[in-house]
């Protein structure tokens, strides 16, 4: 089999010569004279693409043939400096002066556009606060992560067996810092979990020599150390990509967003997560307004779009801008067709930095959400230490985690139907907004609920207790063990054994319960009875 080619073409350079010089995206006409045939996809998509590809049922286009030749080669006999090409949008990104730039053939080249760097400063990306703290957990396996896992029910996941081996995760952020030498991620090295890395901004292979950010992030996702802080997928294969500065905020850094979803789409990947945002940059002619914010028009959008339309679940992060006056997500946030994750605190409530939709094209923002504020993940600079850190960059990869694990645990859904099955299963399913979205994803408890509806319980509630018919109760008092109940944001609200029987019914002791939909398991002998009660009043 031919090894498949990443089509990134490079031109190393200095940044700082010509001060009249910039970045500019130039768009090709056509792909006429490429040297790639759609009846060959294996020479530009490798055999896990093609696999992906042909379970959604989605076909090879012109969109995933490399660019034309002879339209670099025209720009570099003009002296121009080509940095990378894009099949997607049949253009190349360059670095030159405009005047250079206007003298074109207008019949080879559709048009261009400035995606200039700007001045630097520093920005935090999307973590709101974080404080240092040196681990000594002994609650379980997960450590400091257990709340913020066991929220979404992941630990039963990992209980059956699905920790992510078996699916191919791709991560966009600043980079990876020192992920190669710490004691957190070395089970990835030790296993070659580590499939793919590449940096866009400084254009080479390494990730690991900046960007904390992205450490935090994939912390998240797939750090193990025992005891202490553990990842949602801690076995899950990784395409790393680094696509963000640290310092300036440009247009071309989606550009780099671009770049990497053609790679991990090439490559084969399931699932992206990533953590970043564009709205406002450093030079404010280039900001997104929010007639922006449709889902078709800015660069990072578009290769959202393209991802998820080629068979990709995409998980990104609805922003951290609930606080200012535009309080709306960002892009890629605004994408049709994937999972754009908010932040919500323990008790299931959005955040106050947490940004909300709708899209200005009226959907709903964002899909889902998860804990956001004092999420846990290992720390970059003390082994066996763990920080803490709030922003809508930590839910999104507590979700990609999830959606990992159930793509998993159930390989034969699409990308669609899994995006549903995270939405259904999600704590606020039966009225989503556009705070929350659906709410938490949880696992197991919501997916019973069907099962059980034909044949639950009669039962009703009075002064706080709940009363169920004895004639339709499988069991006798004596033989119960224990007995749960659980609220349909999974979180367990009873958990004893006062099931008493008065008369013809069986009286359950649970004061203080409010209306709404509850999933019960009975344990007796070893033996779990399901049952389904609603308080309506």
């Amino acid at each position: 089999m031919a090894k498949i080619k990443f089509f990134v073409s490079i031109s190393f350079l200095c940044l700082y010569v010509l001060p009249a010089k910039n970045y500019f995206v130039v768009y090709f006409k056509d792909k006429v004279g490429t040297d790639y045939s759609l009846n060959e996809p294996q020479e530009y998509l490798s055999s896990k693409a093609l696999l992906r590809r042909q379970k959604e049922n989605i076909g090879i286009d012109t969109t995933d043939l490399p660019v034309s030749r002879r339209y670099v080669d025209s720009l570099k006999a003009k002296g121009i400096d080509v940095i990378y090409t894009s099949k997607w949008l049949n253009a190349a990104l360059v670095y030159d002066d405009e005047v250079n730039l206007q003298g074109l053939n207008y019949q080879l080249f559709d048009s261009y556009s400035k995606v200039s760097r700007a001045v630097s400063f520093e920005k935090g990306l999307e973590a709101q606060s974080e404080q240092v703290r040196i681990a000594g957990y002994e609650k379980s396996f997960y450590g400091a992560a257990f709340d913020q896992l066991h929220m979404m029910n992941i630990d039963s996941l990992h209980n059956e067996g699905f920790t992510g081996s078996s699916v191919l995760l791709g991560v966009f952020d600043e980079g990876f810092l020192n992920v190669n030498s710490m004691k957190a991620f070395a089970h990835l090295f030790i296993q070659n979990k580590i499939i793919d890395t590449y940096n866009f901004v400084d254009r080479k292979k390494d990730v690991y020599d900046k960007g904390e950010h992205g450490t935090k992030v994939l912390s998240c996702i797939a750090s193990k150390l025992d005891s202490i802080v553990v990842g949602g997928a801690y076995d899950v294969n990784l395409a790393l990509y680094h696509t963000e500065e640290a310092g300036p905020e440009a247009p071309v850094e989606e550009f780099y967003y671009l770049l990497a979803a053609e790679r991990a789409d090439s490559l084969g990947v399931d699932i992206v997560s990533t953590s970043l945002g564009y709205r406002d940059f450093d030079n404010s002619i280039f900001d997104h307004s929010y007639n922006d914010l449709n889902g078709r028009k800015t660069i990072a959008s578009l290769a959202a779009r393209l991802l998820a339309r080629k068979g990709v679940v995409v998980v990104t992060s609805a922003g951290n801008t609930g606080d200012s006056s535009f309080k709306t997500i960002g892009t890629p946030a605004d994408t049709d067709s994937i999972i754009t994750v908010g932040a919500v605190n323990s008790n299931y409530i959005k955040t106050s930095f947490s940004s909300i939709g709708p899209t200005v094209d009226g959907r709903l923002k964002p899909e889902v959400s998860a804990l956001g504020e004092g999420v846990s993940f290992a720390n970059i600079f003390v082994e066996s230490g763990v920080s803490a850190g709030s922003g809508t960059s930590f839910a999104a990869p507590l979700v990609a985690a999830f959606v990992v694990l159930v793509k998993e645990k159930f390989p034969n859904l699409n990308t669609q139907a899994l995006i549903q099955y995270v939405k259904k299963s999600s704590s606020n399913a039966s009225a989503p907004n556009n705070n929350i979205g659906y709410g938490v994803p949880y696992y197991g408890i919501r997916q019973e609920v069907d099962e059980v509806l034909d044949d639950r319980l009669e039962g009703y509630f009075m002064e706080g207790n709940l009363y169920l018919q004895k004639d339709k109760l499988p069991i006798a008092t004596g033989e119960i063990n224990d007995l749960k109940l659980y609220n349909l944001s999974g979180v367990l609200v009873y958990s004893g054994k006062n099931l008493e029987y008065l008369g013809g019914m069986a009286r359950l002791l649970t004061n203080n319960l409010s209306m709404g939909l509850y999933v019960g398991f009975i344990t007796r002998a070893g033996h779990i009875e399901r049952l389904l009660l609603i308080k309506d009043n």
